[in-house]
């Protein structure tokens, strides 16, 4: 079973201004969803992502 919260790529967003940063998605049986953002290419994909999941919420 696959369990995520609403509004979950809001906080990613702002990730490049605090990484290292873990944002934590949800669970998939009963262990949790992880990404680790450790760079700064990786920051940037979370915040289109980021922008991606609100547009996708906001819809």
């Amino acid at each position: 079973m696959v369990s995520v919260r609403p509004l979950a790529s809001l906080p990613v967003v702002a990730a490049p201004a605090r990484y290292p940063y873990a944002r934590r998605f949800g669970e998939v049986n009963g262990d949790p969803v992880l990404w680790t953002i450790d760079a700064a290419p990786e920051a940037a994909l979370a915040t289109a992502l980021g922008i991606v999941g609100l547009l996708a919420v906001s819809t």
